[in-house]
């Protein structure tokens, strides 16, 4: 079964770039890796689409324990997002994006969601943290006043669409690549129909690196154990086993691990 910790799942939808070897997937692993995001933030994903110019919002979903930090700390909270684009931007001068070989790409906002509310800030280019943050399109803590009452006002950004906290529906211009959190040694046939192609090559590559430590040889991309557990996943029967044993089945009877 899926085992969803304090973690990120990262979607990262690209139109034309080179996914795999983009400084915007390289920049959400390692927000998937900082201690600090991760014990709040769920989910994250920044989507590019050509017609815009390859520029969007840095969007996610929040636990319900973020509700309970104060403004100041919530703040902070955005600013270590903040800090780590900055430092992760591929080099540019100007503060852009590199998001693939000859792309830039530009980062709006950072627009992050829990059950209750949604909290957003204007991405600041380069090391001034000095984005004020809104709650709910109401400014909740503003940097430059810390010692004034929080005021309200309208958030200069666009508004949020209220569907964000169901599932991403993929363009057909889109490619997707995420990184998944399921655990490999407990999922089975029923987490393996729900994955996107992009996790199932990235459960793939963890059970074949698994595989190869024991001196195992393996002969066959992970495409082809993709299409294996496809073809063999699909029925109450062979839903129940887990992914680990199907793959190694396939594997032996396909004659491409030895």
């Amino acid at each position: 079964m899926k085992r969803y910790i304090t973690l990120i799942t990262m979607v990262i939808m690209l139109s034309g770039c080179g996914v795999e070897d983009s400084q915007i997937n390289k920049m959400l692993n390692i927000m998937a890796e900082d201690t600090e995001l991760t014990e709040h933030l769920s989910s994250l994903k920044f989507s590019l689409f050509e017609e815009n110019g390859y520029e969007d919002d840095i969007k996610g979903k929040l636990s319900s324990s973020f509700d309970s930090l104060s403004p100041k700390e919530q703040n902070k909270f955005f600013n270590r997002i903040n800090e780590i684009a900055a430092k992760n931007n591929g080099d540019p001068d100007d503060g852009s994006f590199f998001c693939g070989k000859n792309y830039e790409c530009t980062i709006n906002n950072i627009v992050l969601k829990t059950k209750k509310h949604t909290y957003s800030q204007r991405y600041s280019e380069g090391n001034d943290m000095v984005a004020a943050l809104y709650k709910d399109d109401q400014l909740i803590y503003d940097p430059n006043e810390e010692d004034k009452q929080p005021v309200t006002e309208t958030a200069p950004i666009e508004e949020v669409d209220e569907t964000a906290d169901e599932d991403v529906i993929e363009e057909p211009i889109e490619e997707t690549q995420e990184v998944t959190t399921i655990d490999l040694h407990s999922a089975d046939g029923n987490d393996w129909i729900t994955l996107t192609s992009a996790e199932k090559i990235n459960l793939i590559n963890e059970a074949l690196t698994n595989i190869k430590s024991h001196g195992t040889v393996v002969t066959a991309e992970p495409q082809w154990f993709v299409e294996a557990l496809d073809a063999f996943y699909g029925d109450e029967m062979t839903n129940s086993t887990h992914v680990t044993e199907a793959i190694a089945m396939s594997g032996v009877a396909g004659g491409v691990i030895e």
